[in-house]
Parts: structure tokens; C-alpha cells; sequence
């Protein structure tokens, strides 16, 4: 969820995203609450392959989820309305 947010508020508008595949580890338990957060650099977007850095922290601040999400970035198709 962190990641669609993230993309959703960060991608340019001639671009367009997808999800395309994830790799994740689970180094420790988490016994709290948690906050995700999704990170990719402001001069990343491109078309292509995006890896985009994914960790959950605890309240003690642990990393119990890290790993990463690969979406596919596009340019954007022309709508119908855009060609009258």
C-alpha cells in the first residue's frame, strides 16, 4: 500500500505504472504496530523497470519488513479526448 501511494503521488503525468514483481524478507518480528515506508529517487522515473525499495519498521524502530517492488513504468497512451 505504501508503494501504490507513493507511486500514485510521485509519478509524472506523462508517465504510467504497473506492478510487476516483488522480492521480501522478514528479518525480524513484528510485536507492534508497524509503518511502512516506500522509497525511489525523484529522477528515477523512466520507462522501464523501476525497483522501488519497500521496508515496515516496529515502533522501536526495526526493520521486520524489507524488500522490493518492481513496477513497470510507461509512457503515457494519448486518450480520445486528447485527440480531437
Amino acid at each position: 500500500m505504501a508503494m501504490g501511494f507513493m507511486c500514485e503521488a510521485s509519478v509524472p503525468k506523462h508517465l504510467r505504472w504497473i506492478p510487476k514483481g516483488m522480492e521480501v524478507q522478514y528479518p525480524a518480528k513484528a510485536d507492534t504496530d508497524i509503518r511502512c515506508v516506500a522509497e525511489v529517487a525523484d529522477d528515477a522515473w523512466k520507462p522501464g523497470n523501476l525497483p522501488i525499495d519497500v521496508k515496515a519498521y516496529d515502533t522501536n524502530g526495526n526493520v521486520v519488513v524489507c524488500g522490493t517492488i518492481t513496477v513497470w513504468v510507461s509512457e503515457n497512451r494519448p486518450s480520445s479526448k486528447d485527440k480531437s
